[in-house]
Protein backbone atom coordinates (compact mmCIF):
# COMPACT_ATOMS: atom_id res chain seq x y z
CA UNK A 1 0.00 0.00 0.00
CA UNK A 2 1.55 3.31 -1.02
CA UNK A 3 1.42 6.46 1.14
CA UNK A 4 -1.53 7.95 -0.78
CA UNK A 5 -3.59 4.78 -0.29
CA UNK A 6 -2.56 4.57 3.36
CA UNK A 7 -3.57 8.18 4.03
CA UNK A 8 -6.94 7.68 2.38
CA UNK A 9 -7.63 4.39 4.19
CA UNK A 10 -6.69 5.77 7.63
CA UNK A 11 -8.93 8.82 7.23
CA UNK A 12 -11.82 6.84 5.67
CA UNK A 13 -11.78 4.34 8.51
CA UNK A 14 -11.46 7.16 11.06
CA UNK A 15 -8.16 5.98 12.49
CA UNK A 16 -6.67 9.44 11.86
CA UNK A 17 -8.55 12.72 11.42
CA UNK A 18 -8.32 14.73 8.22
CA UNK A 19 -6.56 17.54 10.10
CA UNK A 20 -4.00 15.14 11.56
CA UNK A 21 -3.37 13.57 8.17
CA UNK A 22 -2.90 16.99 6.57
CA UNK A 23 -0.32 17.88 9.24
CA UNK A 24 1.48 14.55 8.71
CA UNK A 25 1.49 14.99 4.92
CA UNK A 26 2.86 18.51 5.33
CA UNK A 27 5.62 17.14 7.55
CA UNK A 28 6.33 14.46 4.95
CA UNK A 29 6.63 17.12 2.22
CA UNK A 30 9.08 19.07 4.40
CA UNK A 31 11.20 16.13 5.59
CA UNK A 32 10.61 13.41 3.01
CA UNK A 33 10.48 9.72 3.83
CA UNK A 34 7.58 7.31 4.32
CA UNK A 35 4.30 8.43 5.89
CA UNK A 36 3.95 5.62 8.47
CA UNK A 37 6.76 6.64 10.84
CA UNK A 38 5.72 10.29 10.60
CA UNK A 39 2.19 9.43 11.76
CA UNK A 40 3.60 7.42 14.67
CA UNK A 41 6.19 10.06 15.65
CA UNK A 42 3.53 12.78 15.62
CA UNK A 43 1.40 10.63 17.94
CA UNK A 44 -1.60 10.38 15.62
CA UNK A 45 -1.59 6.57 15.73
CA UNK A 46 0.46 4.07 17.70
CA UNK A 47 2.93 1.75 16.02
CA UNK A 48 0.84 -1.26 17.13
CA UNK A 49 -2.42 0.23 15.81
CA UNK A 50 -0.82 1.11 12.48
CA UNK A 51 0.72 -2.35 12.08
CA UNK A 52 -2.59 -4.04 12.92
CA UNK A 53 -4.42 -1.76 10.49
CA UNK A 54 -1.94 -2.43 7.67
CA UNK A 55 -2.11 -6.18 8.27
CA UNK A 56 -5.93 -6.10 8.05
CA UNK A 57 -5.82 -3.99 4.88
CA UNK A 58 -3.32 -6.30 3.20
CA UNK A 59 -4.88 -9.55 4.45
CA UNK A 60 -1.77 -10.48 6.46
CA UNK A 61 -1.32 -12.05 9.87
CA UNK A 62 -0.56 -9.67 12.72
CA UNK A 63 0.55 -10.72 16.15
CA UNK A 64 0.94 -8.86 19.42
CA UNK A 65 4.33 -10.35 20.29
CA UNK A 66 4.43 -8.50 23.60
CA UNK A 67 2.00 -11.20 24.78
CA UNK A 68 4.06 -14.13 23.46
CA UNK A 69 6.55 -16.08 25.56
CA UNK A 70 9.51 -16.53 23.22
CA UNK A 71 11.91 -19.31 24.24
CA UNK A 72 15.60 -18.40 24.29
CA UNK A 73 16.36 -21.65 22.42
CA UNK A 74 14.18 -20.45 19.53
CA UNK A 75 15.96 -17.11 19.36
CA UNK A 76 19.31 -18.92 19.43
CA UNK A 77 18.45 -20.66 16.12
CA UNK A 78 19.03 -17.41 14.25
CA UNK A 79 22.34 -15.53 14.59
CA UNK A 80 22.08 -12.29 16.53
CA UNK A 81 23.57 -10.31 13.63
CA UNK A 82 20.77 -11.47 11.32
CA UNK A 83 18.06 -10.67 13.87
CA UNK A 84 19.43 -7.18 14.42
CA UNK A 85 20.17 -6.55 10.73
CA UNK A 86 16.63 -7.35 9.60
CA UNK A 87 14.84 -6.30 12.81
CA UNK A 88 13.00 -9.60 13.15
CA UNK A 89 12.44 -12.09 15.96
CA UNK A 90 11.35 -15.74 15.87
CA UNK A 91 8.15 -16.24 17.86
CA UNK A 92 6.94 -19.81 17.26
CA UNK A 93 8.21 -23.14 16.08
CA UNK A 94 5.98 -25.95 14.91
CA UNK A 95 7.85 -28.97 13.57
CA UNK A 96 10.08 -27.79 10.73
CA UNK A 97 8.46 -24.35 10.52
CA UNK A 98 9.61 -21.22 12.32
CA UNK A 99 7.30 -18.20 12.46
CA UNK A 100 9.28 -14.98 12.44
CA UNK A 101 7.81 -11.61 13.42
CA UNK A 102 8.81 -8.96 10.87
CA UNK A 103 7.86 -5.42 9.91
CA UNK A 104 8.29 -6.15 6.21
CA UNK A 105 6.96 -9.56 5.12
CA UNK A 106 8.04 -8.85 1.54
CA UNK A 107 11.75 -8.70 2.43
CA UNK A 108 12.61 -11.92 0.65
CA UNK A 109 16.33 -11.46 1.28
CA UNK A 110 15.75 -11.65 5.03
CA UNK A 111 13.36 -14.59 4.81
CA UNK A 112 15.66 -16.52 2.48
CA UNK A 113 18.70 -15.90 4.67
CA UNK A 114 16.91 -17.14 7.80
CA UNK A 115 15.61 -20.17 5.90
CA UNK A 116 19.13 -20.98 4.68
CA UNK A 117 20.71 -20.52 8.12
CA UNK A 118 18.13 -22.58 9.99
CA UNK A 119 17.27 -25.19 7.39
CA UNK A 120 13.62 -24.65 8.38
CA UNK A 121 10.57 -23.39 6.53
CA UNK A 122 9.95 -19.75 7.44
CA UNK A 123 6.54 -18.17 7.88
CA UNK A 124 6.09 -14.52 8.74
CA UNK A 125 3.74 -12.58 10.93
CA UNK A 126 3.61 -8.81 11.14
CA UNK A 127 4.56 -7.10 14.37
CA UNK A 128 5.18 -3.47 15.15
CA UNK A 129 8.70 -2.06 14.97
CA UNK A 130 8.45 -1.15 18.64
CA UNK A 131 7.48 -4.66 19.74
CA UNK A 132 10.30 -6.21 17.71
CA UNK A 133 12.77 -3.65 19.08
CA UNK A 134 11.69 -4.44 22.64
CA UNK A 135 12.01 -8.20 22.05
CA UNK A 136 15.52 -7.77 20.65
CA UNK A 137 16.43 -5.57 23.60
CA UNK A 138 15.06 -8.16 26.01
CA UNK A 139 17.17 -10.96 24.51
CA UNK A 140 20.39 -9.13 23.72
CA UNK A 141 20.63 -5.94 25.72
CA UNK A 142 18.61 -6.36 28.92
CA UNK A 143 21.43 -8.11 30.78
CA UNK A 144 23.70 -5.11 30.35
CA UNK A 145 20.94 -2.71 31.37
CA UNK A 146 20.16 -4.85 34.42
CA UNK A 147 23.80 -4.73 35.53
CA UNK A 148 23.73 -0.93 35.38
CA UNK A 149 20.41 -0.74 37.20
CA UNK A 150 21.42 -3.12 39.96
CA UNK A 151 25.13 -2.42 40.09
CA UNK A 152 26.86 0.48 41.72
CA UNK A 153 27.09 3.62 39.66
CA UNK A 154 30.40 5.39 40.17
CA UNK A 155 30.27 7.86 43.05
CA UNK A 156 30.80 11.41 41.93
CA UNK A 157 29.92 10.81 38.25
CA UNK A 158 29.16 14.27 36.87
CA UNK A 159 29.41 15.62 40.41
CA UNK A 160 26.30 13.66 41.41
CA UNK A 161 25.82 11.22 44.26
CA UNK A 162 25.14 7.54 43.54
CA UNK A 163 21.60 7.77 44.93
CA UNK A 164 20.75 10.79 42.78
CA UNK A 165 22.08 9.04 39.65
CA UNK A 166 20.02 5.93 40.42
CA UNK A 167 16.87 8.04 40.96
CA UNK A 168 17.44 9.67 37.54
CA UNK A 169 18.04 6.40 35.70
CA UNK A 170 14.48 4.95 35.70
CA UNK A 171 12.75 8.14 34.43
CA UNK A 172 15.42 8.44 31.73
CA UNK A 173 14.90 4.84 30.57
CA UNK A 174 11.14 5.46 30.40
CA UNK A 175 11.60 8.78 28.59
CA UNK A 176 13.89 7.20 25.98
CA UNK A 177 11.37 4.41 25.38
CA UNK A 178 13.67 1.67 26.59
CA UNK A 179 11.11 0.53 29.16
CA UNK A 180 7.53 1.50 29.96
CA UNK A 181 6.12 2.14 33.38
CA UNK A 182 3.99 -1.01 33.03
CA UNK A 183 7.10 -3.09 32.25
CA UNK A 184 8.88 -1.60 35.27
CA UNK A 185 5.93 -2.38 37.56
CA UNK A 186 5.63 -5.93 36.20
CA UNK A 187 9.37 -6.53 36.70
CA UNK A 188 9.16 -5.20 40.25
CA UNK A 189 6.27 -7.59 40.96
CA UNK A 190 8.30 -10.50 39.60
CA UNK A 191 11.22 -9.64 41.88
CA UNK A 192 9.05 -9.38 45.00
Amino acid sequence: MDDRQLAQALVTRERVTTAEMNRALEMQRDLGGPLSPILVKMGFISDDELTSFLAAQEGMRWEDISQVVIPQALVNLIPREVIEKYQMIPVHRTGDTITVAVTDPLNLEAINEVQFLTGKKIETTLASKEQIRRAITRFYHEGGAREVLLGDLPEGLGGMSESKLKRALIPLLIEKGIITEDELIEKARQIS
